[in-house]
């Protein structure tokens, strides 16, 4: 007896190359591709790559912003305290822009949730400059507020910024 058509029907693709079986693709698991484990990689908490380095310089920038901040809160009042604030908010432009180039020759994978973190932080950061700034640079006559509190209130205002950077040192590997 011989084989019908519809006995035995031939291979539509060569079986060797994929999971494909009578035209059909094979359900089974293939091994994850370098792509696959590079975002699942990138998709963690503690993604391998990050640049420590670039830490430091997030540290960095927000203790710049903390000292121009604070130079700008007290020296509101003083007979030479606008030469202090040009000298100040020039040094920190500066060093800003310093480091931001910096930041960004070592910039490298990000942690989950590091672009929400840093727009948060500097959200804050916002958020306090303009509360006193309203309260201690808009004022003529200047402010009785000491410098431990509006060194506190600088510290306060740049606190987040600096938790993000060493958020990338910690999830350094």
């Amino acid at each position: 007896m011989e084989d019908g058509p519809d006995d035995n029907p031939p291979a539509l693709v060569d079986e060797s190359f994929s999971g494909c079986q009578y035209g059909y693709m094979s359900t089974k698991q293939h091994p994850p591709v370098r792509f696959t484990r590079a975002a699942a990689e990138a998709a963690s908490a503690h993604p391998q790559g990050v640049s420590r380095t670039e830490g430091w310089y997030l540290v960095g920038t927000a203790a710049l912003f903390g000292a121009c901040h604070a130079l700008l809160y007290q020296t509101h009042g003083m007979a030479w305290g606008g030469i202090i604030r040009f000298a100040a908010l020039f040094l920190t432009i500066a060093g800003v822009t310093w480091l931001l180039r910096a930041t960004h020759a070592h910039r490298q994978v990000h942690p989950r949730g590091h672009r929400a973190a840093m727009v948060a932080a500097l959200s804050w950061m916002l958020a306090v400059v303009l509360v006193a700034g309203w309260a201690w640079i808009v004022p003529a006559a200047g402010h009785d507020v000491g410098w431990a509190w509006t060194s506190l209130v600088a510290l306060t205002g740049v606190l987040p910024l600096a938790l993000v950077g060493l958020r990338l040192v910690r999830a350094f590997r």
